[in-house]
């Protein structure tokens, strides 16, 4: 009880920014590239950064308090949560792109969102129906999911 009230009373006073597309990239390559060093014990060169270029990030869901978005990465996917009451946004450990299929979506979680679950993951995540109404969901997340066309921004 205690920790709901501290949590409550941080959130009230720390109420941040959300991240940006741009910034949740970098986020992810520089955390990303930041692990592969450490993993093969290589030195840091920050003048070999990889291009943002290479990520793309795709919002999928908003609500006051937290941003939820998929960032892949070559064959990576990574899942970014932005909650404004934490000091920074929280990436999930990469998963390849071809074990987050299939896409299983459960559109009547509620009337503003549902619910999408990735390859054989049992964890689900909820999705802003708004943010998706030119396009279903499913078609819309296997699309992001599909290697970008030749000469891509690394938008979406």
């Amino acid at each position: 009880m205690l920790s709901g009230i501290l949590g409550d009373i941080l959130a009230a006073v720390t109420q941040r920014p959300f991240w940006g597309e741009r910034r949740i990239r970098e986020y992810v390559r520089d955390s990303y590239d930041a692990a592969v060093r450490k993993r093969y014990k290589t030195e840091a060169d920050e003048t070999k950064r990889r291009p943002l270029t290479d990520l793309r990030a795709m919002l999928f869901f908003i609500s006051e308090t937290r941003q939820n978005w998929l960032v892949t990465y070559h064959n990576m996917g990574f899942f970014v949560e932005d909650d404004r009451k934490w000091e920074e946004p929280i990436k999930t450990p990469g998963i390849r792109l071809h074990k987050m299929v299939p896409i299983v979506v459960n559109e009547n979680w509620s009337e503003q969102e549902g619910v999408v679950s990735f390859g054989d993951s049992p964890k689900r995540w909820l999705y802003s129906k708004d943010l998706f109404l030119n396009d279903p969901p499913k078609q819309a997340i296997e699309r992001f999911l599909s290697p970008p066309a030749a000469g891509s921004d690394g938008k979406v």
